[in-house]
Parts: structure tokens; C-alpha cells; sequence
């Protein structure tokens, strides 16, 4: 599935969060938060926010079965959860208009810019990684499945080396996303990743049922599969 344009919100509170200031009212009309805010919307008409995705049946042995029934063998990724029925493997990315004008700013000497227009780059391909997972949660969540925490390449036991492949699942291609020798994602504003669908929610995701605090972020994120 490929998706070229994704709905991206950026909040002022996330990437003044992401720049070490923390969760208060105060940070929001401040002066650093008046600057923000004006990147953030300078920003806007960079970002090229765009997803390709694809899902599929995993077999009783952890594989991941292809469209024509034949199992991807991933050896170095943990698909072998009994728990687990199927699998998306999702690439996404906010194209390179924004981290271009991150270079630009540093070799001007505008380090305060580069590093807010980096942060809000940041932010913003999360911002399209939860769109989309949120849009499968709510298909499969009709059909009794629920996400595992998102698992990316190099992390929580997922072997680095299978990036490549990875993103040939996901059809990173048709995003223009390409792969370095050293397994660095180009643009470098991109994100590869799996999500699992099973029957049972995670214990995080119990837990944050339980919690009375509102709006948080952080719980919403493990509630649509962000881990």
C-alpha cells in the first residue's frame, strides 16, 4: 500500500519536549517557544510526508508467508511470537527538503535554526509512523487484533543487516528511500519498521488502560503500538 500524502500535525509541546524543555505551560510562550513556533510553520511546506506498507500472515514457524504462499525466512528478526498472527512492515519518511535546510542553517552559523528545524524534522516522521500505525490499529482492531510495540532494524533484538530487505517488504521504494552501505537511510528524515497483530494487548498496553492521567502522550503512543 502506498500512501503519498500523510496528515501530519507538529506540535509545539513535542518538539519543545524533544529540545530538553520538558512538559510545562510556561515553555509554550516563552521565548525559545515563540521561535519554535515560527520553524514549525516555516517548516510545513517542506515536509513531504509520505508511507508505503505491507502486510502479512506469519506462519507457525515465524515466517513471514509471501504473496505467493511462500515463507521469507528473517532469521534475524524475532517474528516467532505464538502470539502474533500477522505482521506490517511499514517504511515512511518526510522526504529531504527539511534536513537540507538543516545543512544550510549549520553552514550559515544558524545552529539555534538547524537544531530546531533537525527536532522538527524529528518529530514529524514520527508524526506520519503513528498516522499510520493508528490507521491499521483501527482496521485490525476490528478483528480482535492489537499491535505489538513497533520493532526497527537494529533494535530489540532485530538484526541490522536486514534493513535492506526490509524495506523491500515494505516497498520503501516507491518513497525514493534508499539504504547506505552502513545501513543509513536516505533521506536521512525516514523510518523502517514492523508491527505485529495479535489477539492480546501487551502488559505496557494493560497498564496504561489502568492509568487516570490525561492526555498523555506516551500512553497513547503504547496503545497504538509505539514501544
Amino acid at each position: 500500500m502506498l500512501l503519498p500524502q500523510v496528515p501530519v500535525e507538529i506540535r509545539l509541546d513535542k518538539v519543545l519536549g524533544l529540545l530538553g524543555q520538558g512538559d510545562n505551560s510556561e515553555s509554550l510562550v516563552s521565548p525559545l517557544g515563540n521561535i519554535v513556533g515560527e520553524v514549525i510553520t516555516q517548516a510545513k511546506s517542506l515536509l513531504c510526508p509520505t508511507a508505503a506498507w505491507s502486510c502479512y500472515e506469519l506462519s507457525l514457524e515465524g515466517y513471514l508467508i509471501g504473496p505467493g504462499g511462500d515463507n521469507i525466512p528473517l532469521p534475524g528478526i524475532k517474528f516467532n511470537n505464538t502470539k502474533i498472527e500477522r505482521v506490517s512492515v511499514i517504511a515512511v519518511s518526510i522526504g529531504e527538503a527539511i534536513e537540507n535546510k538543516v545543512q544550510e542553517a549549520f553552514k550559515q552559523g544558524n545552529f539555534t535554526t538547524a537544531i530546531i528545524l533537525d527536532s522538527v524534522g524529528n518529530i514529524a516522521v514520527q508524526e506520519v509512523a503513528d498516522w499510520i500505525v493508528n490507521l491499521l490499529s483501527k482496521q485490525y482492531r476490528s478483528k480482535g487484533l492489537f499491535p505489538t510495540p513497533r520493532y526497527i532494524p537494529g533494535c530489540k533484538e532485530n538484526e541490522l543487516a536486514y534493513l535492506p530487505l526490509l524495506m523491500e517488504l515494505a516497498g520503501a521504494g516507491n518513497l525514493s528511500i534508499n539504504c547506505t552501505p552502513y545501513y543509513q537511510l536516505e533521506p536521512v528524515k525516514s523510518l523502517v519498521f514492523w508491527v505485529g497483530w495479535g489477539p492480546n494487548r501487551s502488559i505496557i498496553q494493560v497498564k496504561c488502560m489502568s492509568c487516570q492521567k490525561e492526555n498523555c502522550i506516551y500512553r497513547v503512543r503504547i496503545m497504538e503500538g509505539e514501544g
